[in-house]
Protein backbone atom coordinates (compact mmCIF):
# COMPACT_ATOMS: atom_id res chain seq x y z
CA UNK A 1 0.00 0.00 0.00
CA UNK A 2 1.14 3.66 -0.64
CA UNK A 3 -0.25 6.85 0.54
CA UNK A 4 0.68 9.97 0.13
CA UNK A 5 -0.20 13.05 0.97
CA UNK A 6 1.26 16.57 0.06
CA UNK A 7 4.38 14.30 -1.24
CA UNK A 8 5.03 12.63 2.18
CA UNK A 9 4.48 8.67 2.06
CA UNK A 10 3.04 7.45 5.27
CA UNK A 11 2.68 3.58 4.09
CA UNK A 12 4.23 2.78 7.42
CA UNK A 13 1.49 3.03 9.27
CA UNK A 14 -0.17 0.32 7.52
CA UNK A 15 2.72 -1.91 6.85
CA UNK A 16 1.66 -5.38 8.82
CA UNK A 17 -1.95 -4.67 7.90
CA UNK A 18 -3.63 -6.67 4.93
CA UNK A 19 -6.86 -4.80 3.64
CA UNK A 20 -9.74 -7.22 2.34
CA UNK A 21 -12.46 -6.70 0.33
CA UNK A 22 -15.83 -8.93 1.20
CA UNK A 23 -18.57 -9.31 -1.35
CA UNK A 24 -20.67 -8.39 1.49
CA UNK A 25 -19.69 -4.57 0.98
CA UNK A 26 -17.31 -5.20 4.50
CA UNK A 27 -13.52 -3.93 4.76
CA UNK A 28 -11.50 -5.66 7.40
CA UNK A 29 -7.60 -4.53 8.26
CA UNK A 30 -5.93 -7.22 10.03
CA UNK A 31 -2.47 -7.07 11.49
CA UNK A 32 -0.28 -9.87 10.09
CA UNK A 33 2.42 -9.53 11.93
CA UNK A 34 0.58 -9.09 15.62
CA UNK A 35 -2.12 -11.12 15.69
CA UNK A 36 -2.78 -9.60 19.07
CA UNK A 37 -3.86 -6.42 17.50
CA UNK A 38 -7.72 -5.70 16.73
CA UNK A 39 -8.98 -5.97 13.38
CA UNK A 40 -10.03 -2.68 12.06
CA UNK A 41 -13.61 -3.36 10.47
CA UNK A 42 -15.36 -0.80 8.14
CA UNK A 43 -17.14 -0.14 5.18
CA UNK A 44 -16.88 0.57 1.56
CA UNK A 45 -19.56 1.26 -1.53
CA UNK A 46 -18.19 1.44 -5.20
CA UNK A 47 -20.01 4.22 -7.37
CA UNK A 48 -20.28 3.77 -10.95
CA UNK A 49 -21.20 7.09 -13.59
CA UNK A 50 -18.82 8.75 -15.13
CA UNK A 51 -16.59 7.57 -12.80
CA UNK A 52 -15.55 4.82 -10.50
CA UNK A 53 -15.89 6.02 -7.27
CA UNK A 54 -14.47 4.00 -3.69
CA UNK A 55 -16.34 5.23 -0.52
CA UNK A 56 -14.05 4.08 2.28
CA UNK A 57 -15.66 4.26 5.89
CA UNK A 58 -13.40 2.65 8.83
CA UNK A 59 -14.15 2.57 12.03
CA UNK A 60 -12.02 2.45 15.65
CA UNK A 61 -9.05 3.64 14.53
CA UNK A 62 -7.59 6.41 14.17
CA UNK A 63 -4.76 5.67 11.47
CA UNK A 64 -7.49 4.02 9.16
CA UNK A 65 -9.69 6.48 9.34
CA UNK A 66 -7.09 8.50 7.55
CA UNK A 67 -8.62 6.66 4.65
CA UNK A 68 -12.14 7.41 5.14
CA UNK A 69 -13.09 9.23 2.02
CA UNK A 70 -14.61 8.67 -1.12
CA UNK A 71 -11.73 7.79 -3.69
CA UNK A 72 -11.50 8.23 -7.41
CA UNK A 73 -10.06 5.01 -9.35
CA UNK A 74 -7.15 6.59 -11.35
CA UNK A 75 -6.06 3.13 -13.03
CA UNK A 76 -6.26 -0.59 -12.04
CA UNK A 77 -4.88 -3.60 -13.26
CA UNK A 78 -4.81 -7.40 -12.02
CA UNK A 79 -2.42 -6.39 -9.13
CA UNK A 80 -2.70 -2.41 -8.32
CA UNK A 81 -5.51 -0.01 -7.87
CA UNK A 82 -4.83 3.86 -8.09
CA UNK A 83 -6.57 6.05 -6.21
CA UNK A 84 -7.12 10.16 -6.08
CA UNK A 85 -8.96 11.74 -2.98
CA UNK A 86 -11.65 13.73 -4.38
CA UNK A 87 -11.51 16.43 -1.79
CA UNK A 88 -8.03 16.63 -2.14
CA UNK A 89 -6.24 15.69 -5.24
CA UNK A 90 -2.52 15.51 -3.69
CA UNK A 91 -3.57 12.53 -1.49
CA UNK A 92 -3.46 9.31 -3.44
CA UNK A 93 -3.33 5.81 -2.38
CA UNK A 94 -2.41 2.17 -4.18
CA UNK A 95 -3.61 -0.77 -3.01
CA UNK A 96 -1.69 -3.74 -4.33
CA UNK A 97 -2.67 -7.62 -4.63
CA UNK A 98 -0.67 -9.81 -2.47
Amino acid sequence: MTVVSAGVDSANEFSEFTINFANDLSVTAQNTVNTTVADVNGTYQVVSEIEVLLNLTFHGNSSFQALNNTWEVTSYSNTTVSLRSTTNGAVTLVLSKI
